[in-house]
């Protein structure tokens, strides 16, 4: 690629529930804002809808972008952070604005669990869904995860990552 010119990445289409990517490299800058809109396809309007700020945590970059925009085609607005320090920062700012954390509880630097606790201090009805891939014997800084109440387990499929989202926002605590 010639330096200077931008990669274009896009995600074309979806397979039941299983997330197919194909990556297309483009040497044309990305000047057209409307690259960046949603489409809704059969796919994304099956799945369950909200218009609640989530703060997203995850320190893999590739699962962060892939979350993101998944939740994003759901109607989400998603605030998304590579560290429990930058959630940190974005919550500063926007506190007031978030309805649910969800986040990697394993992490370099500050565990989820050390995130969600200080963020609970500050705003006991913020909600909280966890992730992880470590299996959910964990405890997420002294809270019991649940599958499916506070808990989603790595890998999950599209459709049970939005279900367990818009479950956790609507559940009454």
């Amino acid at each position: 690629m010639e330096r200077g010119k931008q990669a274009e990445i896009k995600i074309s289409s979806c397979v039941r529930d299983q997330l197919v990517l194909r990556f297309t490299v483009s040497a044309t800058p990305l000047v057209n804002t409307h690259l960046f809109k949603r489409a809704a396809t059969p796919f994304t309007e099956a799945l369950p809808h909200g218009h609640e700020t989530v703060l997203l945590v995850e320190d893999e970059t590739d699962l962060r972008i892939l979350v993101t925009h998944l939740l994003r085609c759901c109607g989400f607005q998603v605030l998304p952070a590579a560290s429990g320090a930058a959630a940190m920062e974005i919550w500063d700012e926007l506190k007031d604005r978030i309805q649910l954390l969800l986040t990697d509880i394993m992490m370099p630097g500050m565990t989820g669990g050390e995130l969600a606790g200080g963020l609970q201090r500050e705003r006991p009805d913020l909600k909280v869904m966890f992730m992880s891939g470590h299996g959910n014997e964990l405890k997420a800084g002294g809270m019991a995860l649940v599958e499916g109440v506070n808990f989603v387990p790595k890998p999950y499929k599209v459709c049970e990552l939005a279900q367990a989202v818009r479950q956790r926002l609507d559940r009454a605590d």
